[in-house]
């Protein structure tokens, strides 16, 4: 008797798997401080369990990079993974909607109460 078991995966599943461990992968380094380059993901990708092609990773990294579900730039003519970044139409409603609840605390704390009430 064999101790382990063959399972077979659906290949989407795999990809899938792969592709979310990469992400987590990026988020954990950028956690860290640390910055993430291509070399850094091949040195995980490449390697058991996964043994991933280099072509494949790449192919990987390029579609989580479209679904913009990691962001990249470069620093010194290299290229760097990061997790995405906030659309600045976001980072202005934010900021809108934190001005409004500061305007609101500041009246109710310095304006009277009979002036508000009129």
């Amino acid at each position: 008797m064999s101790k382990f078991k063959l399972t077979l995966v659906k290949e989407e599943d795999y990809r899938e798997d792969v592709k979310r461990k990469m992400k987590q992968f990026v988020e954990e380094r950028w956690l860290q401080g640390k910055k993430t380059t291509l070399q850094d993901i091949q040195n995980v990708f490449q390697k058991p369990p996964y043994n991933l092609s280099e072509p494949t990773v790449r192919k990987y990294l390029k579609k989580l990079v479209n679904d913009g579900k990691l962001s990249t730039y470069y620093r010194n003519g290299r290229r760097y993974y990061a997790p995405p970044k906030f659309p600045l139409s976001i980072k202005f409603g934010i900021a809108v909607a934190v001005a409004i609840i500061v305007c609101g605390v500041v009246i109710d704390i310095f304006v009277p109460s009979e002036c508000i009430l009129k």
